[in-house]
């Protein structure tokens, strides 16, 4: 008898182990580790000339729907034919449009410098192969990620620390995928012109999403329906393709 009331009293008990396991599994992880604020802190990136343009591009630029620039944008060697799309970009600010010219030229191979050095950075934080971003806090500093890098869990809070000169510089070696309408949400001083987004491969900006800083894509830079930025959107050796977007410097 004893031992028939001892295995019914832990089958009645079994429930609510489970339950208290499952529990403790659902609990949130926290901050990753890669959040912690950093002691290596990163000078700006010199971008030259290429800081003149909200869009720069290699191959062409291309726009479908009602796009504005605040800024200005530039293309080289490709010239004003390779600019192309229905209705016209419409640059609101008047900033510099050079197309084809010598001066694009410039800026071009300033953008070159500049991405060469961005991607040439040592030190700070290794991100997780394929790591998504989203939800978290991130401190100015360096961030490298071996493979894509996505924001698409959530919106991504990069926090200055007071410092309105605090930069923020992320290396990655693949692709940089914002998911729709994801946002950059920039506070404690953190400012769009101090973030710097190096990717060897292609930027894409998923349908209403908010990104902020300086983009320099190696391939291509794409925004889709209602994508916006603030900040740069430079294609060292691609097109930039615009669909309903609204990009202002920063």
């Amino acid at each position: 008898m004893k031992m028939i009331f001892g295995f019914l009293m832990m089958m009645a008990l079994l429930p609510l182990a489970l339950m208290l396991g499952c529990g403790s599994s659902s609990s949130p992880s926290g901050p990753a580790a890669y959040s912690t604020p950093q002691t290596n802190l990163q000078a700006a990136v010199n971008m030259g000339t290429s800081g003149n343009y909200v869009i720069l591009a290699y191959t062409g630029i291309s726009n479908s729907g009602p796009s504005t620039t605040c800024g200005g944008y530039g293309l080289y060697p490709n010239g004003a034919s390779f600019v192309t799309g229905s209705p016209a970009i419409v640059e609101n600010c008047g900033g510099p449009i050079d197309l084809g010219d010598a001066t694009a030229n410039t800026a071009k191979l300033n953008l070159g410098v500049a991405y060469t050095d961005a991607m040439g950075r040592t030190g700070g934080a290794t991100l997780p192969p394929g790591a998504d971003i989203g939800g978290q806090t991130l401190y100015p500093g360096l961030y490298t990620e071996s493979a894509n890098l996505n924001i698409s869990s959530s919106d991504l809070t990069l926090n200055g620390n007071g410092n309105a000169n605090s930069i923020f510089i992320f290396q990655v070696a693949s692709n940089l995928i914002v998911g729709p309408g994801r946002k950059i949400i920039l506070t404690n001083s953190a400012q769009a012109a101090n973030i710097y987004w190096a990717a060897a491969g292609y930027c894409s900006l998923n349908t209403t999403a908010s990104m902020k800083g300086i983009i320099m894509a190696y391939t291509s830079v794409t925004f889709n329906t209602g994508a916006s930025l603030t900040g740069r959107a430079l294609a060292e050796n691609g097109n930039v393709t615009l669909l309903s977007n609204t990009i202002t410097h920063p």
